[in-house]
Parts: structure tokens; sequence; C-alpha cells
């Protein structure tokens, strides 16, 4: 058997180079945790990038505490860049009701369901019909 530096064998050795390369380049490295997004207490909360981000920030998001009937007359905090149309990910940090977001204005279309304390982090994977198409949001007591 090959000995290599410190007794590794070379095997070992292999292991260990492509292992550190791997982790270098960001190959081979698992999606962001899901852990809950900065999404405050009583809020429902949308960004426009996958990962609760918006231009790399999670404070750059629109948010509400009852609903918004028309994303498109809202920006993203501290941006110029409209909410409507442009949803990649939701969080519902709501108090007691699921929050539903919509494809149309004043809750209309087909709604999807974020329940209490989830989130959804990249819409085209997991919801596609509503990724860039939400228009409006609310929270509501009625159930899936």
């Amino acid at each position: 058997m090959i000995r290599g530096m410190c007794g590794l064998t070379a095997r070992r050795l292999v292991t260990a180079t492509l292992s550190a390369a791997l982790l270098a380049t960001g190959v081979g490295m698992a999606a962001p945790a899901s852990a809950a997004p900065d999404c405050p207490s009583g809020y429902a909360c949308a960004w426009g990038d996958r990962y609760y981000l918006t231009a790399g920030s999670q404070a750059k998001r629109v948010q509400f505490v009852n609903g918004i009937s028309n994303m498109s007359l809202h920006y993203y905090a501290g941006t110029s860049r409209h909410a409507g149309n442009d949803i990649t990910s939701v969080y519902n940090n709501g108090n007691r009701l699921n929050a539903w977001f919509y494809t149309q204005i004043n809750y209309k279309g087909p709604g999807m369901i974020v329940r209490l304390k989830t989130g959804r982090q990249e819409l085209n994977a997991t919801f596609p019909s509503h990724n860039d198409s939400i228009l409006s949001g609310r929270f509501e007591a009625r159930g899936a």
C-alpha cells in the first residue's frame, strides 16, 4: 500500500483532494437551508428571487399584515422594482391564518396556499404556475 504524507493512503489523499476541490468551486454543495427567512412576526412576505432574496437581500421584500390587492402598486423595500408578476419566494410568518397568493389582482384567479410558519423558497421548482405570476395575496381562514 502506498503511503502519502502524514500516513494517509493514496486513496484517502485523492478523496481529500477531490473533496476540497469540490468545496472550493461550490460543486456538490446543497441548496441553502430553508430556515425561516427575515419576515416580521405577524406578516406574510414575498421576494423577487429564490431563497427569500431580492437582489441578494432578505430585507428587500414586500410584506403584508392583512393583504395586498395589487402587487403591481408595490415595490420591494429599498428598490424601484415592482413586485407584481415578479415574486419567486414567499413565507407566511403570520400569527394564526394561512396566506394565499393569487395570479390576479383583488384576490382572484388560481390561489396558492402557504401554511402558517412555512414558505416556498423557490416557486419555479415547487409551484411553477405562480412563479413570477403573483398579483395579490392575503391571510384567509380557509384551508386547502
